[in-house]
């Protein structure tokens, strides 16, 4: 069995693939496949020996590239969601950044994100983009398994945090906190979004 193989074929044993045709299966089986094969390589360290297991790289349930393309996509339903609610009438449209009260962001959690991935976003990418050159004839290692670590723990603890804070409302008195978690959410789609650009593995919009 081949990767794109294997892709499909965990694909098909969940249920919310239903609604794909057979063509848009392999579509996006293809896409995600070559998005696998990227993760198992980008994320071996310098120097070490990769090791590839089909039903492990495929399997969206290991920490691959399907897992993070998942992750990912869930990640960015929920700000689809919200935009699909303000076209329903459901919740009010989003105020400008100017406008919002960011002292209801009154979660710890919420504050450890920002701080985790948001602020040293940048240098990490600078760590990992220019690296110290060695002596010759040795070579610069360029890390990209840090970046892909990064995209690991930073879907993990956002779906941890999810799962604690009721993110959407349509109660009155909880919309102005909500503004601001979205807010909050759209920083981290963002960093999400810059690190799997860099490393050529941006999610399906279906998946």
């Amino acid at each position: 069995m081949d990767l794109k193989e294997a892709v499909i074929e965990y694909m098909n044993q969940k249920s919310k693939n239903a609604d794909l045709s057979p063509e848009q299966l392999q579509i996006i089986g293809g896409e995600v496949a070559t998005a696998s094969m990227k993760y198992a390589l980008l994320s071996t360290p310098p120097r070490h020996m990769i090791e590839f297991d089909i039903d492990k790289v495929a399997n969206p349930d290991e920490v691959s590239g399907p897992f993070l393309l998942y992750n990912a996509f869930r990640f960015k339903s929920l700000l689809r969601n919200f935009d699909a609610g303000v076209e329903k009438g459901i919740y009010p449209a989003l105020p400008p950044l100017e406008e919002i009260d960011f002292s209801l962001l009154t979660n710890q959690n919420e504050w450890g994100l920002l701080l985790e991935f948001v602020l040293p976003f940048p240098s990490l990418i600078h760590q990992i983009a220019i690296p110290d050159f060695p002596a010759p004839p040795q070579l610069p290692e360029f890390a990209t398994n840090k970046l892909c670590d990064f995209c690991m723990t930073l879907v993990n603890s956002f779906s941890s945090y999810y799962k604690s804070v009721r993110v959407l409302t349509d109660d009155p008195k909880e919309v102005p906190a909500m503004f601001a978690r979205i807010y909050f959410c759209k920083s981290l789609q963002t960093v999400l979004d810059n690190a799997l650009d860099i490393l050529t593995m941006r999610p399906p919009e279906k998946m």
